[in-house]
């Protein structure tokens, strides 16, 4: 058996299509070792911040904003978790600019309608999942740090993940490296 993904759901606006579209789409693109903790406004704080601090990622409906959303975002990048906030296109996006930076490699937000957010919840899913792995910090050049900037803003594409998938196509090619 595989590594379980422990994935935890806050969802306060009652949307059951939204949690079982996430719900379907990770078991799809993450495997039948995924598991879920739905945390809702009914939940009590000590299980949202046991939920945040034990699970691989931490997934926000954020249509609406509220107290038990921001609490999850901040307990998350916290505990260095990896954050999807998903929100309506029709409604105005409620969370802070400052979430928006593409320099954040640990949030994405995502907009979405019904029939995006298949897509769009695979596409996040795997994102994320990738940013679970291992972390490797270094140092970069300004005209790099620039450039990479540039990636994340036009393809929606946190920097981390574009310089992934660059060494993933240099360990296809490089007939040198044996693994």
């Amino acid at each position: 058996m595989g590594k379980i993904m422990k994935i935890c759901l806050v969802e306060t606006t009652g949307n059951e299509s939204f949690v079982q579209a996430l719900v379907a789409g990770g078991k799809a693109r993450l495997g039948m070792h995924t598991e879920f903790v739905i945390y809702t406004q009914e939940s009590e704080y000590k299980n949202l911040l046991e939920s945040v601090r034990t699970s691989n990622l931490v997934v926000c409906e954020a249509t609406q904003s509220s107290t038990e959303l921001g609490l999850s975002v901040a307990l998350a990048l916290q505990f260095y978790k990896p954050v999807v906030l998903f929100y309506e296109k029709r409604a105005k996006l409620p969370v802070f600019e400052y979430l928006l930076d593409p320099t954040r490699d640990n949030i994405q937000v995502i907009a979405y309608d019904r029939f995006s957010l298949k897509k769009e919840i695979r596409m996040a899913l795997c994102t994320a999942v990738c940013g679970v792995e291992s972390r490797f910090n270094f140092f970069i050049t300004p005209e790099i740090g620039v450039y990479l900037n540039w990636v994340a803003k036009h393809y929606r594409l946190p920097r981390s993940v574009y310089l992934r998938r660059l060494i993933e196509q240099d360990l296809k090619h490089n007939i040198d490296y044996v693994s």
